[in-house]
Formats: structure tokens, C-alpha cells, sequence
């Protein structure tokens, strides 16, 4: 990727990040200034990491039923949905 397309993809996410972490600050008193854009970016990161781990190849899943990789027969949308909420409910606690 050419670094003029990074540098302006990056600009983008920041100020989506930005703009949208701080109408979710305004609409939900417990947020820190600063804090929605941070909580926005993990969502982001921690769904694009248990996509990227938990999209198996077909040839795989099969053998995920086995003892020693059992741990790691898991499916990306509930896991998705436990993490996020684990997420947000920790980042909305009164500190």
C-alpha cells in the first residue's frame, strides 16, 4: 500500500474515531472526555483480532473436537458478543 493511502486511511479512522467517541461521551455521562474514541478503538481491534483468529479454514475445524486444541473450538459470534460486553460493561462502571 502506497504510504500516501495508509497515512489517509489512518487520518480517516482518526477522525471517525474522534468525532464518533465524543457524540458517545455526550450521550453517556459515565464516559471520560477522551474515553469513547478509546473504547470505539477496542471494539474495532478486539472484533478484527477474534475474526482473524477464529476464522478457521474448513479443513481445520474438524480436528479442533480433538483434546488438545478443544480450547479453541469456538465460533467468532459468540465470542464476539461475550468479549464486547465484557468490554463495555468495564469501560461504563463508575470509576
Amino acid at each position: 500500500m502506497p504510504l500516501a493511502a495508509a497515512i489517509a486511511f489512518k487520518q480517516g479512522l482518526a477522525a471517525g474515531l474522534q468525532a464518533a467517541g465524543a457524540a458517545l461521551e455526550q450521550n453517556h455521562g459515565g464516559l471520560e472526555a477522551g474515553r469513547g474514541s478509546d473504547l470505539l478503538l477496542q471494539t474495532w481491534a478486539l472484533t478484527l483480532g477474534l475474526w482473524q483468529t477464529l476464522d478457521y479454514p474448513a479443513a481445520v475445524r474438524p480436528h479442533l473436537a480433538t483434546p488438545a486444541l478443544r480450547v479453541l473450538d469456538r465460533h467468532f459470534e459468540p465470542e464476539l458478543r461475550a468479549a464486547l460486553c465484557a468490554l463495555w460493561r468495564g469501560a461504563l462502571l463508575p470509576r
